[in-house]
């Protein structure tokens, strides 16, 4: 058996083609659109900031490794790139990152500090931004703007070390009187972390259609954390504030702007009353799965940013490559407070695993990846939920399946 880790980005040692295979898959508003980055592009890795700029100064799809932090200033990337990190230490700095045209993805990069925007998406299309993190604007962190659409925006860390009245997360929509941002401007916000120093838009929106589900907003000095603009619609859900002021607050969007609300937790902080919940709002155009409320503050706070993400570990049989797709019974069963759950795959696909609680609930996500066809093994930690029955989920391409499984302490 070979022991590989679900990592999202591969350690400094690793080969460019290693850390090619780890590019997390798009999900949400970019999934849906069809972003697929620099794709197959053989990659290639920069470590300097000149080599950085001419890496992406081409429409030609590419793959860029990132090493080491690299002064870049104000630079426009290109259409059809894919940029990621070789190890936690890699990020870009110094100016604007402006991304204007179509097919992107950014994973493991620590964007900042910059003068102006830390990145624009300004009429950016098909945009995946996933275990990033932002930090130190003198505006925003990271804007969604002047019809830019179909932005996945996920597990990612927003802060600032010296922050302002200034310190802001993200505007999506930047005027009220642009109307051509009407059907546009679709993003998709999931597993964020507003951590310390940010002090509003997290995000403000307008006219947009934004999906924000699973986000931890803990600022110390907020001023409100989701901005209601014109003509907005928000779909929030499972989603904790945690002794923040206002969660969400009118930015001139009461009148024609909505927002839908389900299961949050409000700790140490109000749910505001100025309009109603106009849940769901819209139905999202893609599969996405729902972690528990109760356990958004460790996930998020564990796993958003530029961090390697060593949480779950597969083995896989090599050599061997299986008649059918299945799903076994976990080993040991009962248990407490591990468990291994074994599966076969009889083709490559996006696969994920998923434990459900006794009400129906996600409670915990143990992988979510492409896969090669063949056999593998998960381990299931426990150890941070109460006896009882729970289901585990598997989904790849068009099937599923689901067991039962029983923890007992």
């Amino acid at each position: 058996m070979k022991k590989v880790c679900l990592t999202l980005v591969a350690v400094l040692a690793m080969a460019a083609m290693s850390v090619a295979r780890d590019i997390a898959v798009p999900d949400g508003y970019a999934e849906y659109a069809g972003t697929t980055g620099g794709g197959d592009a053989t990659p290639d890795t920069v470590s300097t900031a000149s080599e950085f700029r001419a890496a992406v100064n081409t429409t030609t799809p590419a793959v860029i490794i990132v090493k080491g932090r690299l002064n870049v200033g104000d630079v426009d990337v290109r259409s059809n790139k894919t940029i990621v990190g070789a190890n936690s230490d890699a990020g870009l700095y110094g100016g604007t990152i402006e991304v204007d045209g179509s097919n992107y993805i950014f994973q493991n990069l620590t964007f900042g500090p910059a003068d102006g925007d830390v990145m624009e998406v300004s009429g950016g299309t098909k945009v995946f931004i996933t275990k990033c993190e932002f930090y130190g604007s003198s505006d925003e962190l990271l804007s969604i703007v002047r019809e830019a659409d179909y932005v996945t925006v996920s597990w990612c860390k927003f802060h600032f070390r010296n922050p302002d009245s200034h310190s802001f997360g993200h505007l999506i929509g930047n005027r009220d009187d642009r109307t051509s941002d009407r059907g546009k401007l679709h993003v998709t916000m999931h597993h964020n972390w507003y951590d310390d120093g940010v002090h509003g838009r997290m995000p403000r929106v307008r006219y947009g259609h934004v999906h924000i589900y699973n986000n931890y907003w803990n600022s110390s000095n907020t001023n409100y954390c989701i901005g209601i603009g014109v003509e907005c619609h928000i779909r929030l859900e499972n989603s904790h504030f945690d002794h923040v002021d206002d969660p969400w607050a009118d930015y001139g969007g009461t009148d024609n702007g909505e927002i839908g609300w389900n299961n949050l937790l409000f700790e140490g902080s109000t749910q505001p009353t100025f309009m109603p919940n106009a849940y769901p709002v819209f139905t999202p155009p893609y599969d996405f799965s729902l972690d528990s409320v109760d356990n958004v503050k460790t996930i998020v706070t564990t796993y958003a940013g530029n961090i390697s993400d060593t949480s779950t570990a597969i083995e896989r049989e090599d050599g061997k490559i299986p008649a059918s797709i299945s799903l076994h019974q976990n080993y040991p069963n009962p248990f407490n407070p591990t468990t291994t759950i074994n599966f076969a795959l009889s083709q490559a696909g996006q696969t994920t695993i998923t434990v459900i609680n006794g009400k129906g609930q996600v409670v915990s996500t143990l992988m979510d990846r492409r896969l090669d066809a063949g056999s593998y093994s998960v381990d299931f930690n426990g150890s941070q939920f109460s006896s009882g029955i729970y289901f585990y989920r598997l989904r790849s391409g068009h099937f599923t399946m689901s067991n039962k499984m029983l923890l007992l302490k």
